[in-house]
């Protein structure tokens, strides 16, 4: 027996979002269960625009996943897809949309196991006390652990035979695993007993990792450790408001417990993406790793002035704190005589590495002596963090001391490729164009710039001339 709807209408809405959101006011006052598919329905974040079917399909594939992600029984989520499919056939109903997705997804519901695995709470419980740890018995035990989740591979065999030259995610936390590995140590990241066949030594890491778990309060009762590193970090993931067919872009195979993910298709993930969600994630386990930030010093304020006036409010901040304010050496003659200073590179510009946390205070400490970079320009914005391997890249072109190296601080990063513009002076003042490549000559070779990018406003921009004979491809 069909559930009853509002008597039908003209369909004058320009989205389905639009005609749920019609349909709700039309509702009988008894009507609990269709208020309640029309309030979950629009409270989701929307995954798409919904501008055409193909997104209202993925909008309601994500809505259905968080409908069983949130506890709902299967029988209570396939009756409110039913109810869903009422309202969106009568919205399509002058087109030749295919509504037969709802009966797949319906399908997949019904087969989805009501004892599903559910130890990811107590895994991402234990992960954040094991970030927490700043010394134990395990510590190697620790960082393999820790680094299964933040990289999202618990491949234990990759992992064993993870040496110091492989490439590695631009993951704060995981480059801070990196940075404590001991100088000894000359050929493989982790310290592992390798007097054993390699699958024994996956077999003895992960019956060392299932302890080290269960000694934190999470038990697995047969359950698989990497198991409960994919569960955690999908939980992990949606918490934070990741959706979910980007996490299935992510995760590939899906984790036995979690096959009902499969609820909604997975959409390409780019690289850049990847790792922007991999850093969002890892942040969520452990947000006070130590990363860079950018301060803009006003007027003719110095680091020695900033830091003075940190030891004078925070002296203990000012010594967890490291600062980075490049130079080099200047010889010009005067009077007859060659006499050398040190120049900055970026005169304004303070670089200093701290943890998240402590921004807030360095920069209400120093005042109106400067201010520092945020994601965007914006009072509630967060404190835009600098990647590890932009600022290594930036220390070691620095380092070179190359007479060649010009660095600037740009204040409009965006005008890039594809970008249209108009032109605000000179005799072509008036004229407006899509910019369609940068070219600029040098006297020494091939000239290669550089960047980072500070936030939405401000990036630093250094120009090195490199012959192409020294350039050669990684990827």
């Amino acid at each position: 027996m069909r559930n009853h709807l509002p008597d039908s209408k003209e369909n004058t809405a320009s989205s389905f979002y639009g005609s749920v959101e019609s349909a709700r006011h039309d509702l009988p006052p008894n009507d609990t269960i269709g208020r309640r598919v029309i309030s979950s329905f629009l409270k989701t974040p929307r995954v798409a625009a919904g501008s055409s079917p193909e997104e209202d399909e993925r909008n309601i594939r994500n809505w259905a996943f968080m409908l069983v992600y949130k506890g709902n029984t299967a029988l209570t989520v396939r009756r409110y897809l039913g109810r869903l499919k009422s309202l969106y056939e009568e919205y399509t109903a002058d087109s030749s949309t295919d509504c037969c997705f709802f009966d797949i997804l319906r399908k997949k519901i019904s087969d989805i196991d009501s004892s599903r695995f559910d130890k990811t709470h107590e895994g991402i419980k234990a992960l954040k006390k094991i970030a927490r740890q700043n010394s134990c018995d395990q510590p190697e035990l620790n960082k393999i652990l820790l680094y299964q989740f933040y990289s999202c591979n618990p491949d234990l065999s990759s992992i064993i035979s993870l040496k110091l030259n492989d490439p590695i995610d631009d993951i704060v936390q995981i480059q801070e695993i990196f940075s404590q590995i001991p100088t000894a140590r000359k050929s493989y990241v982790f310290n592992v007993n390798r007097h054993n066949r390699p699958m024994q030594q996956v077999r003895q890491l992960s019956e060392s990792l299932t302890e080290l778990l269960n000694n934190y309060g999470c038990k697995l009762n047969g359950i698989g450790e990497d198991e409960l590193i994919r569960t955690s970090w999908i939980s992990a993931a949606i918490n934070i408001g990741i959706p979910a067919e980007k996490i299935r872009g992510i995760i590939q195979p899906l984790p036995y417990s979690m096959k009902w993910l499969d609820i909604v298709n997975p959409v390409e993930v780019s690289d850049m993406e990847r790792i922007d969600i991999l850093q969002r994630v890892a942040d969520y386990i452990d947000p006070t790793t130590p990363r860079w930030f950018a301060l803009f010093m006003r007027n003719c304020n110095t680091p020695e002035i900033i830091k003075e006036k940190l030891e004078n409010t925070m002296p203990a901040l000012l010594k967890s704190t490291h600062f980075f304010f490049p130079t080099r050496k200047v010889f010009e003659k005067n009077g007859g005589k060659l006499r050398s200073y040190d120049e900055p590179f970026i005169p304004h510009i303070l670089f200093f590495r701290t943890r998240p946390d402590k921004v807030r205070l360095i920069v209400h400490s120093v005042g109106e002596l400067a201010w520092c970079f945020k994601t965007a320009n914006k009072a509630d914005a967060p404190y835009a963090s600098i990647p590890n391997s932009e600022m290594e890249l930036f220390q070691r072109v620095i380092g070179i001391n190359d007479k060649t190296l010009n660095v600037e601080c740009l204040t409009n990063p965006e005008l890039v490729p594809e970008r249209k513009v108009i032109v605000t002076g000179g005799v072509f003042k008036g004229y407006k164009g899509t910019i369609y490549k940068h070219k600029r000559k040098s006297t020494n070779g091939d000239l290669r710039i550089f960047t980072i990018r500070l936030n939405e406003d401000y990036e630093i921009k250094w120009e090195v001339s490199i012959e192409e004979c020294f350039l050669e491809t990684i990827d």
